[in-house]
């Protein structure tokens, strides 16, 4: 090559170089479409979500309402188990019928271990107490306002002696009278909730005890029970004491609340 001399560029050996590289569109903003729930699927899965809670629904309230009666329950029989005692202790005579008297009933006695906002006195036609009788009801043995456990007509008249209501609404309800003294033992009652409150049925919220004369509750139904012996606790019999001695399996069954009838 001689020096000084520039050889020629050929064109065709010159190559372009496109330093911006051509738009293209990104598909999938602005080709694809966003996915959503069609109105007839949003009515379908509303309609399941109302079919399972019609379902669930009064089973979780049952269970809730059955869950309340056990803890009042058991609270209703703590107490009554101390007071009994205490009574027995302060005492130091055994509670039974013939060592008291009319001018001085068991329920008397308890007025003073409990705080009572009314008396009711007894239960039946005669009178005007907190529980009354229907205008047709001639005696207390088919009483309107409470059920047997099974829900049919319950024999009231072995606790129709005397009626007391506490400060908490708990209803206290005695056999004092004539057929505590023949058994030797009172009887007490305890609706739990009041007697204002439904379900009002024996074995639901109310249970029935008996007294020994140590000041020992004996819940009805018990093998050392006088009332009733084992007595009956059966969701279908129409007998007039279903109920009554239900109070035992509610103490030494777990599931005794949540298998309660309807």
């Amino acid at each position: 090559m001689t020096e000084g001399f520039v050889k020629p560029i050929n064109p065709s050996t010159i190559q372009l170089f496109n330093f911006v590289e051509p738009f293209t569109p990104h598909p999938s903003r602005f080709t694809r479409r966003k996915a959503a729930f069609t109105l007839a699927e949003v009515l379908i899965t509303l309609g399941i979500i109302g079919v399972v809670a019609a379902m669930t629904l009064p089973l979780l309230i049952s269970n809730y309402q059955h869950k309340v009666l056990e803890t009042q329950f058991k609270k209703a029989y703590s107490e009554l188990s101390q007071v009994i005692l205490q009574i027995h202790t302060n005492t130091g005579i055994e509670l039974i019928p013939n060592n008291f008297s009319n001018k001085y009933k068991l329920s008397d006695c308890l007025k003073e271990y409990y705080h009572i906002i009314e008396d009711c006195g007894r239960v039946n036609v005669h009178t005007k107490g907190c529980i009354q009788l229907s205008p047709t009801e001639d005696d207390v043995w088919n009483i309107d306002i409470y059920k047997s456990y099974s829900g049919k007509a319950i024999n009231f008249g072995y606790i129709d002696d005397g009626v007391l209501i506490t400060n908490n609404g708990t209803t206290l309800l005695f056999e004092q009278g004539s057929q505590a003294a023949t058994v030797g033992r009172f009887l007490i009652g305890v609706d739990i909730n009041g007697f204002k409150q439904k379900p009002n049925r024996f074995g639901h919220d109310v249970f029935v005890f008996e007294i020994e004369p140590s000041g020992k509750l004996i819940p009805l139904g018990a093998p050392t029970a006088k009332w009733f012996g084992k007595g009956i606790c059966d969701a279908t019999s129409t007998n007039g004491i279903n109920g009554y001695s239900c109070t035992y399996k509610a103490i030494n069954e777990p599931d005794y609340f949540k298998n309660l009838p309807k």
